[in-house]
């Protein structure tokens, strides 16, 4: 994907997490950050 493809990725995800909390939709919120995690660990294994 590429370090600004991830980076863009993780930040749009970053604002819909915090908009699900803000919105009290923790389990939403929870599903975006494993998925943000599982993008940094890909990431990290093509290195």
């Amino acid at each position: 994907m590429g370090h600004e493809g991830l980076k863009r990725k993780l930040l749009l995800l970053f604002d819909e997490i915090q908009a699900d909390l803000e919105a009290g939709e923790v389990d939403e919120a929870r599903d975006k950050v494993r998925t943000a995690l599982d993008l940094l660990d890909e990431e990290l294994l093509k290195e």
